[in-house]
C-alpha cells in the first residue's frame, strides 16, 4: 500500500464532502449548487446522466440478508458483469464487504470504479478495516450526495470542472487542483469508463435511498431487475427491493427469461428492464 496514495484519496474523500456540506447548508454557494442540482429529477425533463440499479429478488422481493443472497445464478452473474463494466458503482458497506477476496482481502469489482457508501469511511483511509486494502479504484464516502458528486465531477468538461476548482480555492478549501483533475482523468482513461453511466448495485437501503428521486441528485433511470422464481423463507434480517409502479414502466422488448443451472429446481429467472417517467 501507498501512504502517500491512501492520504491523498482521503483527502479527495474530504473534498467531497466539503461541496456536499455546502449544497446542504442554508445559504450554498451559487455555482455549486448549478452544477450539482442540474441532474436533479424534474417532469419533462430527459436525463443525462445514467443511473441504472442492478438487482435481483424472489417472488416474495427478498434480496437476501446480511450481504448474502440465496440462489446461486450463473448466468445472473454474467449479466450483472455485463450491466455494470465500465460503470461508476456505487453500492453500501455491507455489500462492498460481501465481495470475494483473494488472498484475504476483498477484491473491488474490476473495470469499474467502486464508490462504497459508510458511515465511518475515515477506517479506509486510516487502514483500520479488515480484509481491505488500498486499490486504486475504490474510494469510501459518507453519503449517497457524495458518491454522486463524484459522478457529476467526472461528467464534467474541462472548462466546467476548473469552474468548479476554482470556486473551492476561493471557498478556501486547501487542495491541489491539477493533481485533482489528473486523478479524475486516471480514473476515467485506466478504467475505460463510459461516459454518464453510473451503476446502483445495493444493498436494500442505498436502493431505496436511490429511488427518492425528488431528493437524490442523480435519479435512478433504469432497473435492470432479474425476477428469481424461488420462494425463500423471509426472516427478520431478509433484504427486500421494491420500486413505485408509478415512476416507472418496463421496456417489454427488452424482457428475457432464463434458467438457473445450480439453484434449487432450476429456478426459471425474469430479466426486466424498467425506465423512469419523464
Amino acid at each position: 500500500m501507498s501512504d502517500n496514495s491512501l492520504y491523498f484519496y482521503k483527502t479527495f474523500a474530504s473534498f467531497l464532502e466539503f461541496i456536499d456540506l455546502d449544497l446542504s447548508s442554508s445559504t450554498p454557494d451559487s455555482l455549486l449548487k448549478e452544477v450539482f442540482t442540474l441532474h436533479k429529477y424534474s417532469q419533462n425533463k430527459t436525463p443525462i446522466l445514467q443511473n441504472s440499479i442492478v438487482v435481483a429478488r424472489d417472488q416474495d422481493n427478498v434480496i437476501g440478508k446480511e450481504g448474502t443472497i440465496y440462489w446461486n445464478l450463473p448466468k445472473d452473474m454474467q449479466n450483472f458483469k455485463q450491466d455494470t463494466l465500465h460503470s461508476i458503482a456505487i453500492m453500501g458497506r455491507v455489500t462492498f464487504m460481501s465481495l470475494p477476496k483473494i488472498k484475504g482481502f476483498i477484491k473491488p469489482l474490476v473495470k469499474r470504479f467502486n464508490v462504497v457508501i459508510s458511515r465511518y469511511p475515515e477506517l479506509y483511509y486510516d487502514n483500520r478495516l479488515e480484509n481491505v486494502q488500498f486499490c486504486n479504484n475504490l474510494l469510501f464516502v459518507k453519503s449517497l450526495n457524495q458518491a454522486h458528486i463524484f459522478a457529476i465531477l467526472l461528467s464534467l468538461s474541462d472548462d466546467r470542472l476548473n469552474d468548479v476548482f476554482d470556486r473551492l480555492v476561493d471557498l478556501k478549501f486547501n487542495f491541489d487542483p491539477q493533481a485533482f483533475k489528473d486523478l479524475l482523468k486516471t480514473i476515467k482513461s485506466s478504467l475505460e469508463l463510459k461516459e454518464n453511466f453510473i451503476t446502483t448495485i445495493g444493498g436494500a437501503e442505498i436502493y431505496k435511498l436511490s429511488l427518492d428521486k425528488d431528493k437524490t441528485l442523480i435519479p435512478v433511470t433504469d432497473i435492470l431487475l432479474t425476477e428469481v422464481n424461488f420462494m425463500t423463507k423471509p426472516s427478520p434480517d431478509s433484504k427486500y427491493f421494491t420500486y413505485s409502479l408509478e415512476d416507472y414502466y418496463e421496456v417489454l422488448e427488452d424482457r428475457f427469461l432464463f434458467n438457473g443451472q445450480n439453484e434449487p429446481n432450476f429456478a426459471l429467472c425474469i430479466k426486466r428492464h424498467l425506465k423512469l417517467k419523464i
